[in-house]
């Protein structure tokens, strides 16, 4: 129920839509169709007996006829007198569609009802049909001895020409409309759910990657570039997050933390690189190592040099002191990937790479590694089973959940634990729990 409710809430937009359109369609609808008038004339059935010993087995003898004389009604001994003494241009079967001919539960009456575009046809031709519905039944119902008809007909209601159409009724076509609308609407947010593979929020993420959410980063509206103070509310996000990451290291003294994803684009080299400058922010000493020797991002989007870097050092050319740069006012410490070598997966699982990160994990506090997508290449397997897990950025609206369980399955096969995942790019909602946050004047 609270995965309905939660779908409901996800799209109420759309079903209000759905719902809306669906009152407009009716009202069209119902405005374009052409007004039906519906006349009534009421008969009421009567037994003549021969004395009071016999009437109530002349009543009984009515009931059990009524019906028989309301379905005579619909017939063309009936219909085709009225047809001819009104002059229509319609056969008997026609005429029958436009009659109701009910018996009121519990009582001799018979209720003719007929429905037509012309009111005056519609009277006219309900008092027709009474007419000769009683003609018919005075031909066929037996004669007492006296020489009266045993039932007869009496008319009781003469149906007048009606004043305001029966139909379209505006207002139940508005109803209806509006249900129609919120089904369909219903139905194809369900069909949406069903077909959409996609990550489309921060608890999808969790399900598929079966792990504890770290936290949300909002989708921003900006150019994507690092945390600033013009950004408080993706900071107070991040900070959120490194209060759950000095969890997990005050859990087992942890220092390295491999952050990959499962496909290209969802972010996380990024979500690293703020959550390394959040996290040197509180005091930390940190460094940021970039292990993505694939597609290397970070030197120009922090604007430092990336021509030398772990490729540098990995091949012995270069010490970590010689070419980790310092980056912000609270002394990130960032080794970048360097130039793009043609054996990546080779270097990092060679010894000088366990040298490099051991040398890392006892210079500085926490290590932040950029690693490689989990599914194209198996780079980050490398890293993570180095670091005993991993930090998965899911993009949300990026990645798909199979693309998720692929990554967890992924590491699954080689031991390797989901420490936690970071969902990225999730849309702000209006009634965000940040609204709070004081901006800074303009």
């Amino acid at each position: 129920m609270r995965d309905y409710v939660a779908m409901v809430r996800a799209h109420w937009f759309a079903l209000a839509v759905f719902t809306l359109l669906g009152v407009v369609v009716a009202s069209v609808a119902g405005y374009a169709a052409t007004p039906e008038y519906t006349a009534k004339a009421e008969l009421v059935v009567v037994a003549d007996t021969g004395s009071t010993a016999d009437l109530t087995q002349g009543s009984d003898y009515t009931q059990k006829q009524i019906r028989t004389f309301s379905e005579l009604a619909t017939r063309p001994i009936v219909l085709q007198p009225a047809i001819e003494n009104l002059g229509l241009a319609a056969t008997a079967n026609e005429v029958a569609r436009q009659l109701s001919v009910t018996n009121v539960l519990g009582t001799n009456l018979i209720s003719i009802r007929t429905t037509d575009p012309d009111p005056q046809v519609a009277a006219d031709l309900a008092n027709e049909v009474a007419d000769q519905l009683t003609v018919a039944v005075s031909g066929i119902v037996p004669v007492l001895e006296n020489g009266e008809k045993s039932v007869r007909l009496k008319s009781i209601r003469t149906a007048l020409p009606p004043e305001s159409p029966s139909s379209p009724n505006l207002p139940v076509w508005a109803v209806l409309g509006a249900i129609g609308g919120l089904v369909a609407g219903a139905l194809a947010v369900a069909l949406r759910e069903v077909l959409d593979t996609k990550v489309r929020d921060a608890q999808t993420a969790k399900a598929a990657a079966r792990a504890p959410l770290l936290g949300s980063i909002t989708l921003a509206s900006g150019p994507n570039t690092f945390l600033g103070d013009e950004d408080q509310k993706q900071s107070e996000e991040y900070r959120q997050i490194r209060t759950n990451v000095s969890f997990l290291a005050a859990g087992d003294e942890r220092r390295l933390f491999a952050i990959t994803s499962s496909v290209p684009g969802e972010g996380k080299s990024k979500t690293a690189a703020n959550l390394a400058l959040t996290l040197a922010s509180a005091g930390h000493r940190v460094c940021l190592l970039e292990a993505d020797l694939r597609r290397p991002s970070l030197g120009p989007a922090l604007g430092l040099e990336s021509a030398v870097g772990l490729t540098t050092v990995l091949i012995g050319r270069a010490s970590v002191a010689d070419v980790v740069q310092e980056f912000g006012e609270d002394g990130l410490h960032v080794l970048l990937a360097g130039q793009q070598p043609p054996n990546p997966s080779e270097l990092l699982a060679s010894q000088r790479m366990d040298s490099v990160i051991d040398e890392l994990g006892a210079a500085y506090e926490i290590v932040i590694i950029d690693c490689p997508p989990l599914l194209p290449v198996t780079d980050a397997v490398l890293i993570a089973h180095r670091c005993g897990g991993a930090l998965l950025v899911v993009g949300v609206g990026v990645a798909q959940r199979g693309d998720v369980s692929g990554a967890v399955a992924t590491l699954a096969t080689a031991g390797i634990p989901i420490l936690g995942v970071i969902a990225n790019r999730v849309k702000p909602s209006r009634h965000d729990k940040y609204d709070y946050v004081e901006r800074r004047p303009v």
